[in-house]
């Protein structure tokens, strides 16, 4: 635990002194990262359709209300 607070204090020495560096992160390989999308006003006559391998259509309901807001399900008469 001393070392984590060790880096944490150089870390922000570092900020202060203005020669922080930010550690690297490695790039998402797009094959591996999960990916959503959606499609709206596309009819759909049966349950799922398997346009390849990963890619599904399929009828949903996702309402967007805002980036951290959304509804899975119509609202009750």
């Amino acid at each position: 635990m001393t070392d984590d607070i060790e880096k944490l204090i150089k870390k922000f020495e570092d900020i202060d002194a203005g020669t922080y560096e930010p550690e690297s992160t490695p790039s998402r390989n797009p094959e591996h990262a999960p990916l959503y999308g959606g499609i709206s006003g596309l009819p759909v006559s049966v349950p799922e359709f398997v346009l390849c391998d990963g890619l599904v259509v399929r009828e949903t309901y996702a309402h967007v209300m805002a980036p951290y807001l959304m509804a899975f399900a119509p609202p009750a008469s």
